[in-house]
């Protein structure tokens, strides 16, 4: 059902959004030096702006 698919649509990104969140704070919490940390969590946050953009094109695709 829509509602279903929905439900799994915002389950995925709320593990996306998690799965970031915690891979952030790997990042800063290792021994890498700072600038490679900045580079790391860069690359991540673009990472993340694709998974949202392509949420929100499945949500419009979709009709929510």
């Amino acid at each position: 059902s829509a509602v279903s698919q929905k439900n799994d649509l915002q389950d995925k990104e709320y593990m996306q959004q998690k799965n970031y969140e915690s891979e952030v704070a790997r990042i800063n919490a290792s021994t890498d030096t700072e600038q490679t940390k900045a580079d790391k969590v860069k690359l991540l946050d673009s990472q993340r702006q694709a998974q949202k953009e392509q949420y929100d094109r499945i949500e419009i695709y979709v009709g929510y």
